[in-house]
């Protein structure tokens, strides 16, 4: 790709965003000290933010784009990150491509203290199994998010695959199976149109190919691939993601005939400008920036254990997991399942806490007041968590996510759940109405 003015970066995204802008109508998504996200068709270009109020320097934010380009191609066979367009990416880093996330994000602040429209508690505890597996997944391949919060989880409405199970049916060895189905779905060699670009890998054109054929499912209806035709272009990518998604479910062989299409909702993640890995046997602590959220492990990892020889990989788990324990409970509060407020009484038992969890006196006056503060929200959301969890699962999981923050020379197991289907029409109907309520209040 031939650039122009490699000596002015801003002039270059401009010039970028007015071509996308004299194809097709652009929309703003919101911006970040990284970068500024504009939608365009199916796709989100998230340029950088040069804005002259950045603490960053370009060639800081040019690393975080880089760095995230790099733990999007790594993940790119996951399923559980926006699809990188990385022929739209630009080769300077001063923007990158995905696909665009149709649902919105986590973020769910304007529902605070409203009385109607909430997720319900099934769904927010399916959500919860989901993204605790996903990090599951990241963390057995030693790569760390370390910017969790709900505006880096993204919802998006799509064609998905299913396997119906049969007794008795005969199952293929994957390449067998989809050398037969491939077979099967092609259309007879008379006057092929080539509705889409030939590009095998892109995710956006198998969801416009599956929309060709499957527009009219409602929301947990199915419909049998084999059942229609394909040109044999579609029918290359329909193989290739296919074959992607069996690996992902671990199976081994499969029935060609029985691959539905259904309707449902991705959840991923996005904004992976701080991410990192650590290898095994790597004791040097790392130190986090800009993060979400200020975990115990910020606050108190210097004071605490100072000779304790902690493995880095765990360290970035235990943050990974604080954080999605937050988010987790900001959706319990905006969606009006708990009320957290700290009163002055709750700081002896903080102290008496802080004493039994590390035998030390008089942690807070080896805190900052403001770190206190934080210390103190996060021992009433535990408290709270104690007195309310009971049996309820959804609970019990977030306890455990914010618990091994105060104790992270625990390990932790990287143990994954059955995932379920996420409800479509709750996540749908929520959404809508915070959108509503974002355009009328912003």
């Amino acid at each position: 790709m031939q650039q122009e003015n490699p000596e002015n970066p801003q002039a270059r995204i401009e010039q970028q965003i007015d071509r996308l802008r004299q194809i097709d109508e652009l929309r703003d998504l919101g911006k970040g000290r990284q970068g500024i996200c504009i939608n365009f068709k199916d796709r989100v270009y998230k340029f950088l933010n040069l804005n002259r109020n950045n603490n960053l320097s370009i060639e800081e934010l040019r690393r975080m784009n880089q760095n995230e380009l790099h733990y999007l191609q790594l993940l790119t066979s996951s399923d559980y990150t926006c699809e990188v367009q990385s022929n739209e990416c630009d080769d300077e880093n001063l923007w990158i491509t995905t696909a665009y996330m149709n649902l919105g994000t986590l973020d769910m602040d304007c529902l605070f203290n409203q009385q109607q429209q909430f997720l319900e508690m099934e769904t927010i505890r399916i959500i919860c199994v989901r993204l605790l597996n996903i990090l599951n997944y990241f963390h057995n391949n030693r790569i760390f998010h370390l910017d969790v919060n709900p505006t880096n989880i993204l919802f998006h409405e799509e064609f998905q695959f299913f396997h119906e199970n049969r007794q008795n049916d005969l199952e293929l060895p994957i390449e067998q199976g989809l050398q037969s189905l491939s077979q099967d779905l092609r259309a007879p060699q008379k006057k092929q149109l080539h509705l889409v670009d030939n590009k095998i890998h892109d995710y956006t054109n198998l969801q416009y190919i599956l929309n060709q054929k499957f527009s009219n499912l409602q929301p947990n209806q199915r419909g049998y691939l084999i059942e229609y035709r394909f040109a044999d272009e579609h029918v290359a990518q329909l193989v290739f993601w296919i074959r992607r998604w069996l690996k992902l479910q671990n199976r081994e062989t499969f029935n060609p005939k029985c691959i539905q299409v259904k309707k449902g909702i991705r959840i991923c993640f996005c904004d992976f400008g701080l991410s990192r890995s650590f290898e095994n046997n790597d004791f040097n602590r790392p130190e986090f920036r800009d993060g979400p959220y200020k975990t115990p492990y910020e606050i108190l990892g210097r004071i605490v254990y100072q000779n304790e020889r902690i493995e880095a990989w765990k360290i970035a788990r235990y943050q990974d997991l604080f954080c999605l324990g937050i988010t987790m409970m900001n959706l319990l509060i905006n969606n009006g399942y708990a009320e957290i407020e700290p009163f002055k009484e709750d700081e002896k038992d903080l102290e008496q806490f802080l004493q039994q969890t590390y035998g030390l006196h008089q942690l807070k006056n080896a805190c900052h007041p403001d770190d206190y503060k934080e210390l103190l929200t996060y021992y009433v959301i535990l408290r709270w968590l104690e007195q309310n969890m009971n049996n309820d699962q959804t609970l019990r999981l977030i306890y455990r996510m914010l618990k091994f923050n105060f104790n992270f020379t625990s390990d932790i197991p990287l143990n994954l759940q059955e995932d379920q289907d996420i409800p479509l029409e709750n996540i749908k109907t929520v959404q809508n109405f915070c959108r509503l309520l974002t355009e009328q209040y912003g």
